[in-house]
């Protein structure tokens, strides 16, 4: 059991906060994660939500209540923000995305967190499934599992680490009215 697991060794704030955060901002990441160049060969063989979901939503993870702002880019990086990276001690989140069936994407996002001091405690992973709910996109959902890693650990190998929370999401294009 490493650190971040054993809660005999984690500060009480960490321990309320990745599982209340979850996603809050450990779907958050600040090391971009390549899932690699799956790229369709023509944009007619693209899927709708790489044709169509292409922008910045505000999401609700259902359970926490907790918000963040996702937004996928055409070059399929992801950025996020969360509204517990202060209070929790973490960074934005990066990371990147590959769609996954015709309305469907997967994504990984790596965010910093840090302990009282300012050092740094651990690297939070989280894995997304994310599709879109109708045809123009304008409606996200999916769900999250959030992992920690501690400095030195790969973030970028699950191996055997287990999911410490997770959470399902419903998100909202932001548009211009």
């Amino acid at each position: 059991m490493n650190r971040i697991t054993d809660t005999t060794h984690t500060s009480p704030r960490r321990r309320w906060a990745w599982p209340a955060a979850a996603g809050l901002g450990l779907v958050s990441i600040s090391a971009a994660v390549a899932l690699g160049p799956e790229r369709p060969a023509h944009a007619s063989e693209a899927g709708r939500f790489e044709r169509r979901c292409i922008g910045t939503y505000l999401v609700l993870e259902e359970a926490t209540g907790a918000q963040t702002l996702w937004t996928f880019h055409a070059d399929r990086t992801l950025i996020a923000s969360s509204t517990g990276e202060k209070f929790f001690a973490f960074s934005g989140q990066q990371g990147s995305w590959r769609p996954a069936g015709e309305s469907e994407a997967k994504a990984v996002e790596l965010t910093f967190d840090w302990d009282d001091t300012g050092a740094l405690e651990a690297i939070g992973r989280v894995d997304i499934d994310v599709r879109a709910e109708d045809r123009s996109c304008d409606t996200i959902s999916g769900e999250f599992e959030g992992r920690l890693f501690l400095p030195g650990e790969d973030p970028l190998e699950l191996a055997d680490t287990q999911p410490l929370f997770g959470d399902t999401i419903i998100g909202r294009r932001v548009s211009v009215p």
